[in-house]
């Protein structure tokens, strides 16, 4: 079954996530939503397309699956494959909760940042001491 629902509640959204057998998500090159990492972060086998900002994240048949955005019938043999197999690729589940853990959790972001900010200090610092 494939369902196409209107707004929900995060709650919603991430119980639907949870339950569904498959995530197909589909993005058109250089555009990127958090509904990937929701799905990801629900454990939900995602299949997504071979586009630059979903590449970056999704690692073939590691933390998910990669499809041609173009190719109509590779992604439906993609999709279906995974249907077919997906009571035995909980490790690719696993394996998506587990990168979203790694790379987007909110105190690894904020360290992030923060490694950024300073880093982007010491840079104009540094510049401010060579003109003087």
């Amino acid at each position: 079954r494939v369902h196409v629902l209107g707004p929900r509640t995060l709650r919603e959204y991430r119980e639907l996530l949870r339950s569904s057998t498959a995530y197909v998500y589909l993005a058109a090159p250089h555009a990127l939503t958090t509904g990937l990492l929701e799905g990801m972060a629900c454990g939900t086998l995602v299949i997504g397309s071979d586009t630059p900002p979903v590449r970056e994240i999704i690692r073939d048949g590691v933390n998910g699956f990669l499809c041609s955005f173009w190719d109509a019938e590779g992604m439906a043999r993609t999709i279906a494959d995974a249907l077919e197999n997906a009571p035995s690729l909980g490790q690719v589940r696993v394996g998506a909760q587990q990168t979203i853990l790694r790379e987007f959790d909110a105190e690894m972001q904020t360290r992030r940042l923060m490694s950024l900010i300073l880093h982007s200090m010491e840079q104009k610092k540094n510049e401010e001491s060579a003109d003087t």
